[in-house]
């Protein structure tokens, strides 16, 4: 069972959410799951698959007719992962947050 107190090697550190960035409410629930083998998780994944792949990315290029999208990584990083898409990550800066321009 985790402990409700976050705590680093050095004495008297207590780790704050802004350092445990998912937060110890979510270790705890983890622990209380059954495991990644379990009904539930293996239903969870498929769902998120459908969600994230097929009535996700797959169909965002089909209906757009297009060969592949572009967004932001803030905002999109986590649905190509669970989808097992394959992600380019490109560096680029906002020149007018006006026109949304990049370059």
């Amino acid at each position: 069972m985790a402990s409700d107190r976050w705590t680093t090697s050095s004495p008297g550190t207590t780790l704050t959410p802004s350092i445990l960035p998912y937060g110890q409410s979510l270790l705890i629930a983890a622990e209380s799951t059954l495991g990644i083998s379990s009904a539930g998780s293996l239903a969870d994944k498929r769902r998120d698959h459908i969600l994230s792949r097929t009535a996700g990315i797959d169909a965002a290029i089909t209906l757009g007719d297009v060969d592949f999208l572009v967004a932001p990584m803030g905002a999109a990083a986590k649905y190509p992962g669970k989808a097992g898409a394959p992600t380019l990550v490109a560096a680029g800066k906002l020149v007018s947050s006006n026109t949304g321009v990049l370059r």
